[in-house]
């Protein structure tokens, strides 16, 4: 069984969003998490949506697709709201999934199902603890996404956050996307080991990287062209962009 888990429960400080909760925002005719909702029911046996700020406004657009709901009560940060998640797997009484796939409600507008199904594909072929989605980029610093750092035999050893990144760091082309698919077992064991950022003081779903390379584990990146990305939703001017955007890609 694969679980689907969409990170929703963020309070969308830069956007004017008028106390509705970012995704659920319309974009492109629907609410936003809408696309991920309809992504995963190609994808995965069971969703559970993460809500916090501005819960209400998301139920309701949710409401139709009947998902699991997981309260994340005080947001910190990707870490913490994939840790509250994993809590109440047990609760729902599903039994345990094989896999569980994470994406970012904010996130998930461009991505196709024949996409997620080769990541998937592809994750149990090469017996990974951990995939990861990624794109390269020409300016990365204009989109301030987290940076894949390989080392010298071109194996991924940690994902950093731009705001942490050193400056040779961001120069580094080869961005995450934020979509990820984990082994159960390896997610269970090692979700409450993270530790909060000393910069941010959260807790980052990319540091289950680290995690698994410390401890023996394959991660392995799944890198995608950036169109099948698009960009994160985090201001007015990137919610706009970002449905121009859709519309290019898919009149294309």
């Amino acid at each position: 069984m694969v679980l689907g888990i969409i990170l929703a429960a963020g309070k969308g400080t830069r956007i004017s969003s008028n106390g509705v909760n970012k995704t659920a925002l319309p974009f492109n005719g629907k609410p936003m998490i809408s696309y991920a909702l309809d992504l995963y029911q190609e994808t995965v046996d069971v969703t559970m949506v993460v809500v916090g700020a501005y819960a209400d406004t998301l139920r309701e657009a949710i409401a139709p697709y009947k998902p699991l709901v997981c309260v994340q009560e005080e947001q910190l940060g990707t870490g913490h709201a994939v840790s509250v998640a994993m809590r109440d797997i047990a609760k729902a009484k599903i039994g345990d999934p094989e896999l569980v796939i994470v994406g970012y409600g904010d996130h998930m507008m461009f991505y196709a199902p024949q996409t997620i199904k080769a990541m998937i594909a592809n994750h149990r072929k090469q017996q990974a603890a951990l995939s990861l989605v990624t794109a390269l980029h020409d300016e990365p610093n204009a989109l301030a996404w987290g940076r894949v750092i390989r080392n010298a035999q071109g194996h991924a050893v940690k994902v950093v956050e731009q705001k942490d990144a050193t400056e040779a760091e961001r120069q580094v082309q080869e961005l995450n996307a934020g979509f990820y698919v984990f082994d159960y077992a390896f997610l269970k064991k090692y979700i409450d080991t993270l530790t909060k950022s000393p910069v941010s003081n959260e807790y980052y779903i990319t540091d289950m990287i680290e995690r698994a390379v410390s401890n023996g584990y394959k991660v392995v990146p799944f890198t995608v062209p950036f169109s099948e990305v698009g960009i994160g939703v985090n201001t007015n001017e990137q919610l706009s962009e970002s449905q121009k955007l859709q519309t290019q890609y898919r009149n294309a």
